[in-house]
């Protein structure tokens, strides 16, 4: 977990320019005047801005330091954003929040609750008990609620709470009023992702009533603002990374100061014109002489020449400053330091001049450590004794007492200040230079194992810099697409994408680029399916079409059925139909040159893909014609008794997906047939099938295949009307999908599966009128799938329209009840769901056909409520909507049958005498 980083600067045994603050008077006193000048209800936000090492980071030190000394009754909190962790909303709140109560003594009760809440909902299947929530105190409110939560569904919840806030009414009684009771239980009703973007608001809520209490001004820095940016996975607009702080945080703290520390001004008034008058903005430029001079005296250097020379040639630059100090203690080791030292040196020559008075085995121990990006004692061992630099194994701690030299966020790391790695990287021969980037390749590539493990990421992350820096494209290019592999099999796509990306990159910019066309071929075929599975169509098109242009017709034929699977997911069948027919007329032409296996293997991927295109637009005698083809095919390459089990998984697949169009067709006998046929395939090749560790990956493929026939299965039974086997099928596609959860966190595909399977399951139990309690954890499982499927994809329109679906059937749960307004409200966020669905893809049929449905569902109950005039008009809305699918897909089974069933409703209104009395 991230933590904020304390108030006290690390015991260090030097003072530097950039760690310990020069006095700058006029950025000290804009700060008081602001802490002076503002009022209770004025927004005010103080920014300084410049560029890296310039003192933002001291200047911030000296802010905090001043406010300890000279204001008690100011309260400040800091988040550095350098730390990853405090980029989400959840995090940053969590760790300003402990910080500023353990500083001081500030309950935060709402927010307590609130983020409670949303680890509840987020994660309906946590153990709820106070070890397992990080702030909580013994012997206060929360924990006192908390403890009631326990693993209870939430619909129980509030009840509880009410009971032991009255249970504790008097020891709380400053505290609990009514206005506080409705805002803990209004929580009960918020989705996780509302309660997320309402954690700062709780937050602010808190503090200004504490703040309010001791009559007490509020200051929240926020530093290194602009590695905000750097989190952003291309989903968000610029405005959108902050909208948190400058829609949110801040305007729920009036009278507060934020003091924001980035590379770059504000553009805030860009959208909103009154922020001009709220933000004061200040250029942090290069100290002054008389800073520079009070800093180098500081510093322990007293000769007034030495000093003029020292500012001449820094320019008020702390970390030139501290260069300079660094030499001055360098040559104090073997003479006694002169102006001549310092005398008519540009910064290269300062630097050289650093280099010359260090002793052999600083020097040598500074040019290898220059190579990494960082290092721990064990890299500082590794490099120390295979270039045998001479210092001292032990003494790492004495060696990170260089000015330029920092500890990481990441517990015993440290790192190099770039301008210096810049600079020893350029005082070496590239020769040495790769020497050591091979010493840290082998050291990352040992490391590599095919595990879940977050340290892999890091290790692959180093491996492929220090590799890109010596080995041959090709030779480079083979390696990585080979380790790479168990991640991209795992899901772990936000991760990978941005190394993906770069190699592209580098594979498009090579001059003779026909060279490397396997190379091109695959990056680009691997960024695409990133692309497509974050739902960055644009961008996925753009590279696969770049692709099709430039690479070989053997490598090209990946390509093409790549496009053919990204129109049918953004649903332009012509298109998706005109590449799927060019990809089986290549591998038509290829296949007389020899094509193996694997190229076989790919054509049924494509091939069972091509029969979803055909389901999707209701062409199911095609659809049955292909995976009837795709079944022979996989009967023929199994004679050869090669891939076995590979072939046997898709042959299920096939098997499943026959079922379905059958189950469409309405061949129900024969679709339940091949869905048992498909499980005792994929039971086979689990039980049978020797999965390593390192081969996870294909475990979770065929648990989330099993998974996908078992809610078939489930669906096939409802059909029939077997309604415990329905609910037993559904139930039996959840383990599998749990099963594949914990083998990877971040496959976006077993979420998503999850919430359908969980959805399926409500829809059962809702018509079954099961009790409120497992119709409740039931729609929290398929809210906690469909949530972290859209944490990982956000424009998923499948996950949004489907989370849409789940609310439409709670809604029909309350409806049964009578409880129409509470129905009524919850079919109109499933309706928000489908309209965002369908303004994201517009030819995402499905979303239009689930809002349909809800349309009826809401005109059924404004009839009952005997509101004609408003059911006759849904009704209306709802034909609309489904004409804009027949006019896409003429022969929708689906939307022609909800057609006549809202004509027959329209009708039945009409001639009904609730329709006469609207008349008379």
């Amino acid at each position: 977990m991230p933590k904020i980083q304390p108030t006290k600067i690390m015991n260090k045994h030097h003072i530097t320019a950039v760690k310990q603050f020069t006095d700058r008077k006029h950025y000290i006193e804009a700060f008081w005047n602001c802490i002076y000048s503002i009022q209770n209800d004025d927004t005010k936000v103080l920014v300084y801005y410049g560029v890296s090492g310039i003192g933002k980071s001291s200047l911030r030190k000296k802010l905090q330091h001043e406010i300890e000394i000279k204001d008690e009754n100011i309260l400040w909190g800091f988040i550095d954003f350098d730390v990853r962790q405090h980029r989400d909303v959840d995090n940053a709140l969590l760790f300003l929040r402990t910080e500023l109560s353990r500083k001081y003594k500030i309950s935060f009760n709402l927010f307590d609750f609130a983020y409670a809440y949303y680890l509840k909902k987020a994660s309906p299947q946590m153990s709820f008990t106070e070890k397992s929530i990080p702030f909580l105190e013994e012997g206060s409110l929360v924990t006192d609620i908390i403890a009631t939560f326990g693993d209870m569904p939430l619909v129980g919840i509030p009840v509880k709470i009410l009971a032991v806030l009255d249970k504790v009414n008097n020891k709380y009684k400053d505290w609990i009023n009514q206005k506080r009771i409705n805002d803990i239980l209004d929580m009960s009703l918020k989705e996780p992702k509302e309660l997320l973007e309402y954690l700062p608001v709780y937050f602010a809520e808190d503090l200004k009533n504490y703040a309010s209490e001791k009559n007490g001004k509020i200051v929240i820095f926020l530093d290194t603002y602009e590695a905000l940016n750097s989190s952003n996975k291309g989903e968000k607009s610029y405005f959108q990374i902050d909208e948190w702080i400058r829609d949110v945080l801040i305007p729920n703290l009036p009278g507060g100061l934020f003091v924001i520390l980035g590379r770059e001004k504000l553009k805030w008034q860009d959208i909103n014109s009154q922020w001009a008058e709220c933000i004061e903005q200040h250029l942090v430029g290069t100290l002054a002489d008389v800073d520079s001079r009070s800093f180098l005296v500081y510093s322990g250097i007293k000769e007034n020449e030495i000093i003029n020379s020292i500012i001449e040639i820094s320019e008020g630059h702390p970390y030139f400053l501290d260069l300079c100090v660094d030499t001055y203690e360098a040559i104090k080791k073997g003479k006694k330091p002169t102006k001549e030292d310092f005398l008519n040196n540009n910064k290269i020559q300062l630097f050289e001049k650093f280099m010359q008075y260090l002793q052999y085995h600083e020097r040598e121990t500074l040019k290898v450590l220059s190579v990494p990006r960082f290092w721990n004692s064990e890299i500082f061992e590794l490099l120390i004794k295979e270039y045998n630099t001479g210092y001292p194994i032990m003494g790492l701690d004495e060696f990170c007492n260089f000015s330029f030299i920092s500890e990481r966020a990441l517990k015993d790391t440290w790192e190099m200040h770039s301008l210096m790695r810049k600079s020893l990287n350029e005082y070496q021969k590239n020769e040495q230079l790769i020497e050591v980037h091979k010493v840290m390749f082998k050291y990352y590539s040992k490391k590599l194992k095919n595990v879940a493990d977050k340290t892999q990421e890091i290790y692959l992350n180093e491996a492929y810099y220090h590799g890109s820096k010596f080995l041959k494209k090709d030779e480079f290019g083979e390696w990585f697409l080979d380790k790479s592999d168990y991640f991209f099999k795992m899901g772990n796509i936000l991760f990978l994408k941005h190394l993906y990306e770069k190699f592209f990159q580098e594979v498009k910019d090579e001059t003779n680029i026909h060279n490397f066309s396997f190379l091109l071929a695959q990056s680009s075929y691997r960024l695409g399916k990133i692309y497509i599975s974050l739902g960055s169509y644009l961008k996925a098109e753009e590279i696969l079409k770049y692709a099709e242009i430039h690479v070989d017709k053997a490598e090209n034929l990946s390509i093409i059925g790549l496009l053919a699977v990204l129109y049918k997911d953004t649903y332009k069948d012509k298109e998706s139909e005109k590449y799927f027919q060019k990809y089986i007329s290549n591998y038509n032409e290829l296949r007389r040159e020899n094509l193996d296996i694997y190229n076989s293997i790919a054509k049924i991927k494509i091939l069972i893909n091509y029969g979803k295109l055909k389901v999707y637009l209701s062409e199911y005698e095609d659809a049955l014609d292909i995976y009837n083809k795709v079944v022979l095919e996989i009967e023929d390459l199994l004679k050869e008794k090669y891939h076995i089990y590979t072939l046997l998984s898709y042959k299920a697949d096939a098997l499943e997906k026959l079922g379905e169009v059958n189950e469409r067709m309405r061949n129900y006998s024969i679709s339940g047939k091949l869905y048992k046929k498909a499980i005792k395939i994929y039971d086979y090749i689990i039980n049978e099938h020797e999965l390593h560790q390192e081969e996870g990956w294909d475990l979770i493929y065929l648990l989330n295949n099993k998974g996908m026939v078992y809610k078939r299965l489930a669906e096939y039974y409802v059909e029939i009307g077997k309604s415990e086997n329905a609910k037993h099928s559904y139930r039996r596609a959840l383990e599998s999908y749990e099963y594949s959860k914990e083998k990877s966190c971040e496959n976006i595909d077993t979420y998503k599966k999850i919430g359908f399977a969980a959805r399926g399951l409500l829809r059962q139990l809702v018509n079954d009128g099961s009790e409120k309690k497992q119709i409740e954890k039931t729609f929290y499982k398929c809210e906690e799938g469909f949530m972290k499927a859209l944490e990982l994809s956000p424009k998923d329109v499948s996950a949004i329209h489907s989370m849409g679906g789940a609310y439409m059937i709670l809604g029909k749960s309350y409806e049964k009840e009578m409880n129409y307004f509470k129905s009524l409200e919850l079919y109109d966020k499933a309706l928000r769901y489908s309209s965002e669905a369908i303004g994201i893809q517009p030819d995402y049929l499905y979303a239009y056909d689930g809002k349909a449905e809800i349309l009826i569902h809401k005109a059924e109950i404004y009839s009952k409520m005997n509101d004609v005039e408003k059911a006759l008009s849904l009704y209306k809305e709802g034909l609309i909507v489904l004409e804009e699918i027949l006019k896409k897909t003429p022969k929708a089974c689906y939307a022609l049958e909800k057609k006549e069933l809202i004509k027959r409703m329209i009708c039945e209104l009409k001639s009904s005498n609730k329709f006469d009395k609207v008349n008379t």
